[in-house]
C-alpha cells in the first residue's frame, strides 16, 4: 500500500517496487511538532523525485502514531536548554551532556562567571529574569528546562523552625513551579517541551529531614504539572540516590557512611553524574513523548529495601 502525504495539491507517494525489478533506496527524514510536519528531506539515488524540502504538512493527529513511526538521531541540535544550578557538580555534567549532543545550552549559577547566567533565585522576580536571559542567549524560548536547584539541609523536621522549613519548600518545590509557569507558554507555542526536575532518593523515604520533604513535594508537583501541561509538555523527575562523586565527601564526614550506603543498594554501586545526565538527555527523545508524571529512581535499588 502507498503512503501519501498531501498539502495544497502536492503529494509525496512512496510505492513498493514491482517484484523482480531493481529498487532505489529512498530515505525520508521527517521533522515535526506533534501533528504538524515542518520539514521533509530526501536522500535518494534517483533524480526525478523533485525537490520536496520544506513546507508545512498537516497530518491527522490521532492516526499519526500508528501510520507514521518516528525516528530520531542521537543529536538534540534543535533544543534550547536551560539547566538551573549548573555551574558545578551534577548540573554542570548535565549541561555538558546536552551541549555535546548539539543542543544550545544556557547555564545558571548564583555567582557571576564566564558563560554562566548569574541569578540569586531567592530574590523576587529572579526566575522570570533568568528565563528571559536564557531565551536571549539561546536565540529563542527555552524548550527544555532542567531544575537541579535544591541546597542540602538535613535539619530534622522536629528541629526545623518555620522560617527554615519554608525556605526548603521554596527551594525544592515553589521554584520549580515558577519555572514551569515561566517556560510553559514558550513550550506550548512551539508545540513541544520538557520539564525535568532533579529529585533525590530521600524523597521516597522522607529521610534527611526538611531536604527529603522538600524533594517529596517537588515530586508531587511533577505529577500535578504533568496532568495539567500535556500533551505539549512532559514533566518528569529523576531521583538519584547517593552519587559516586560525593563518596569522598561522605567519607570525610563519616568514615562508615559509604560502606553503609552501599550496603542498602542492590547494584552495589552509586550512580554517577554522567549517568544521571544521560537519563536527562534520553527523556528529551521522541521515544519518551508518552512518558510524563514519572519519577525515575537512580538509586541502585536502595528504594526496594524501604518497600519491604
Amino acid at each position: 500500500m502507498a503512503t501519501v502525504l498531501t498539502t495544497d495539491g502536492r503529494s509525496v507517494v512512496i510505492l513498493p517496487a514491482p517484484f523482480g525489478l531493481p529498487t532505489a533506496r529512498v530515505t525520508i527524514v521527517l521533522s515535526h511538532s506533534h501533528s504538524v510536519l515542518t520539514e521533509i528531506s530526501v536522500d535518494t539515488d534517483e533524480t526525478d523525485l523533485g525537490d520536496i524540502r520544506g513546507g508545512s504538512y498537516q497530518l491527522v493527529k490521532d492516526a499519526y502514531p500508528a501510520a507514521l513511526p518516528r525516528y530520531q538521531s542521537a543529536s538534540c541540535d534543535r533544543e534550547r536548554v536551560l539547566v538551573v544550578a549548573s555551574s558545578s557538580r551534577l548540573g554542570s555534567a548535565i549541561a555538558d551532556c546536552f551541549a555535546a549532543s548539539g543542543a544550545a545550552v544556557a547555564r545558571h549559577g548564583s555567582k557571576p562567571r564566564l558563560g554562566v547566567l548569574a541569578q540569586n533565585l531567592r530574590e523576587d522576580g529572579a526566575v522570570d529574569r533568568l528565563v528571559y536571559d536564557a531565551a536571549e542567549q539561546l536565540g529563542g524560548p527555552v524548550s527544555v528546562l532542567i531544575d537541579c536547584f535544591g541546597p542540602w539541609d538535613s535539619t530534622p523536621l522536629s528541629a526545623a523552625n518555620p522560617r527554615r522549613f519554608r525556605a526548603s519548600i521554596d527551594d525544592h518545590a515553589s521554584l520549580f513551579l515558577e519555572f514551569a509557569r515561566a517556560t510553559g507558554p514558550g513550550m506550548r507555542e512551539r508545540g513541544r517541551g520538557r520539564l525535568i526536575a532533579i529529585s533525590a532518593g530521600s524523597a521516597a523515604t522522607l529521610s534527611d529531614g526538611v531536604y527529603g520533604v522538600g524533594k517529596h513535594l517537588r515530586e508531587t508537583l511533577v505529577r500535578g504539572l504533568a496532568a495539567e501541561l500535556g500533551p505539549e509538555i512532559t514533566v518528569n523527575a529523576i531521583a538519584p540516590g547517593q552519587i559516586a562523586e560525593s563518596a569522598e565527601h561522605m567519607h570525610s564526614i563519616d568514615p562508615t557512611a559509604v560502606e553503609r550506603a552501599l550496603a542498602t543498594t542492590v547494584s552495589g554501586r552509586f550512580v554517577t553524574h554522567a549517568e544521571v545526565a544521560e537519563v536527562a538527555l534520553a527523556l528529551c527523545r521522541p521515544a519518551f513523548d508518552s512518558l510524563t508524571g514519572a519519577i525515575i529512581p537512580l538509586d541502585g535499588g536502595a528504594r526496594l529495601g524501604s518497600m519491604a
